[in-house]
């Protein structure tokens, strides 16, 4: 199956106002204080310090990209991913939750904003500036989370009549965008398998559940991440679970054997990817 067929662009644009303004007066000061060049430091100072409802909004946005990029594939270099279509329904889905926990906390932080900038000329002091604070509108424009999604672009697509030499580079164009694609999917397969197997063939090494935890939900993504329906991913991915499947991160820990049989299979597996992968196997 072609990537056009299975899959979809998608962009994740999130603005939000980050508090923090570079003081020119406070860093002329400190300049002039220590005797140093100029450009050596800025002053950048928190227009909101100790803001938790800014900081709020900032963690949901940090968990909104990180959900994005784990379930897309790299496309180009403008900003949108590579998004299967038989991901669409659960990432929008999801998508359309963490939006709304997005919005519902820059709504706390609208009501609180003037109680916080009251408390901010009070912990600023004399680097407070009215200025530097947007009006209640202003704010509330400078806030949004939304997604885009478009068609993946086909040769048959354009308006104008192509060469066979522009046809030719824009299909290996898209070749190379789709070999990408894939390799980040055995990239991420592989990490998290010889990360385990490394991780469990040490006898006192420590581990949390993530370790195991890690691998499972990866192998319940894949099959909606693989952006071709490449076979030989879905057979090592069925081979991974068959083997996580069966421990669990308690039942390692409790059981030596258990464990040696675990970071045995998972290596044989994470050397079989390195080799056709070109990755140098480190305990050679």
């Amino acid at each position: 199956m072609s990537l056009k067929e299975n899959s979809l662009l998608i962009t994740l644009n999130i603005s939000q106002w980050v508090g923090r303004k570079l003081d020119r007066r406070a860093t002329a000061t400190v300049e002039n204080a220590h005797r140093t060049d100029a450009k050596v430091g800025n002053y950048n100072k928190r227009l909101l310090p100790g803001a938790h409802e800014l900081e709020e909004i900032q963690a949901h946005a940090s968990s909104l990209r990180k959900f994005y990029y784990e379930n897309t594939l790299p496309w180009a270099h403008d900003g949108a991913r590579i998004i299967s279509s038989q991901n669409y329904v659960n990432f929008t889905s999801e998508f359309r939750a963490r939006k709304q926990a997005f919005d519902s906390s820059v709504g706390k932080f609208l009501a609180e904003y003037p109680r916080l900038r009251d408390q901010a000329k009070i912990k600023l002091g004399d680097l407070f500036s009215d200025s530097e604070y947007p009006n209640d509108d202003r704010l509330l424009r400078k806030f949004s989370c939304e997604i885009s999604v478009f068609p993946i672009p086909d040769v048959n697509d354009f308006r104008v009549e192509l060469g066979d030499a522009e046809k030719k580079l824009f299909l290996e164009s898209m070749a190379r965008v789709e070999s990408d694609a894939l390799k980040e999917c055995y990239s991420r397969l592989f990490e998290v398998v010889k990360t385990a197997s490394d991780r469990l063939q040490k006898p006192d090494a420590i581990f949390r559940d993530s370790l195991i935890g890690n691998i499972t939900e990866l192998v319940d993504l894949l099959p909606r991440l693989n952006p071709i329906h490449d076979p030989k991913l879905e057979a090592l991915r069925l081979e991974v679970n068959s083997i996580v499947g069966r421990v669990s991160a308690e039942s390692i820990r409790g059981n030596e054997a258990t464990r040696e049989m675990t970071a045995r299979q998972l290596g044989e597996i994470a050397d079989r990817m390195g080799a056709f992968m070109g990755v140098e196997n480190e305990n050679a």
